[in-house]
């Protein structure tokens, strides 16, 4: 508990940054999900209409 105590100033903003982190991991992989990621310029789905918003 002493040890806790001691680095809770190092913890705080580590613990914070690791959300961080996981956040943007998990928007990145969600965001993979929807369309191809190649750019709707040379999308070889865009003939399906795949890129049109």
């Amino acid at each position: 508990m002493q040890w806790l105590k001691a680095n809770l100033s190092t913890i705080i903003p580590a613990a914070v940054l690791l959300v961080f982190l996981i956040a943007a991991v998990v928007s990145v992989v969600r965001g993979k999900g929807s369309g191809c990621g190649c750019g709707c310029a040379d999308c070889p789905a865009k003939k399906d209409g795949h890129c049109e918003k």
